[in-house]
């Protein structure tokens, strides 16, 4: 079990202030990680994980819609892929990967694509896709389960489990920061 208390006090020490809105969410997904067995002693997934939602969600750790500081007008004349547009943690986008996510916890995104901002639905699609690699082809396991040589890159790396290269170094950066604070918290490799 974490200590929630030590976590914030790192967390605070690496990334600054954390506003009260961020609290609960961010207690939230780390409650998920520590209920989740695929996680027991993998302290890079949790830091990568966490790492995505912090970049992902801008800060809110909050299951959130692609562009959520614009309105849904907008997002009906922008994105080429509308209705689907991204949701949750990890922005799941297109038609065909809400049927694999609606296959996958057996809940219908394709009739509410909005069911995906539900805190429980976002955590498995983005542990999921990230585990076993249903995302693009690459997981976790692709570049954190041989103790690499150099964590940094293995954490640029990663991207590729969701996104490509977009914004890899920041995020690395961001997992670094994680890792440091959950391990300083008790959570093993």
């Amino acid at each position: 079990m974490i200590d929630k208390k030590l976590f914030f006090d790192n967390y605070r020490k690496k990334f600054g202030i954390i506003y009260q809105e961020q609290v609960e969410p961010l207690e939230t997904l780390l409650k998920f990680m520590e209920n989740d067995y695929r996680l027991k002693d993998k302290r890079h997934y949790w830091a990568y994980m966490l790492a995505t939602t912090k970049h992902e969600t801008g800060d809110t750790f909050l299951p959130v819609k692609e562009a959520y500081w614009l309105s849904e007008n907008w997002r009906k004349k922008n994105l080429r892929y509308y209705p689907w547009y991204g949701r949750g943690y990890v922005q799941l986008t297109w038609e065909p990967n809400y049927k694999k996510a609606s296959k996958l916890i057996g809940i219908n995104f394709t009739s509410d694509p909005d069911l995906i901002l539900r805190y429980e639905y976002s955590y498995n699609v983005m542990a999921h896709g990230m585990i076993t690699g249903w995302f693009t082809g690459k997981s976790l396991e692709d570049y954190l389960d041989k103790k690499p040589r150099n964590l940094f890159k293995a954490f640029v790396n990663c991207r590729y489990i969701v996104n490509g290269t977009d914004r890899a170094r920041h995020i690395a950066y961001i997992a670094m920061n994680f890792d440091e604070i959950l391990k300083n918290t008790g959570v093993t490799a």
